[in-house]
């Protein structure tokens, strides 16, 4: 298990062919080696917010326009860590 602060977080919704749409956080998540763009979908965007520690479970890599995206789905888990501290990078590499 690693875990990560978040630096930014994007709140969208991805519309789909039904005309449903399903709620997805965009986060931008960093620790002492890299940076990396995650996406959460449904139930997981409760109560995430910027500088909040979060500790990732089976989630997946996706490569989107080049760059690494760390999806979290449905048998993914994502849970707020309250008594870890993370240290970060000086700035964001790709």
């Amino acid at each position: 298990m690693r875990t990560h602060q978040v630096i930014n977080c994007v709140q969208n919704s991805i519309n789909k062919y039904n005309g449903s749409s399903t709620p997805i956080l965009d986060l931008l998540c960093a620790d002492d080696t890299a940076s990396v763009d995650v996406r959460l979908k449904g139930t997981d965007i409760q109560g995430l917010a910027e500088g909040d520690i979060i500790a990732i479970r089976n989630g997946r890599i996706m490569i989107v326009n080049g760059h690494i995206r760390l999806e979290i789905d449905r048998w993914g888990k994502v849970t707020k860590e309250v008594s870890i501290w993370v240290r970060l990078l000086g700035k964001r590499q790709d």
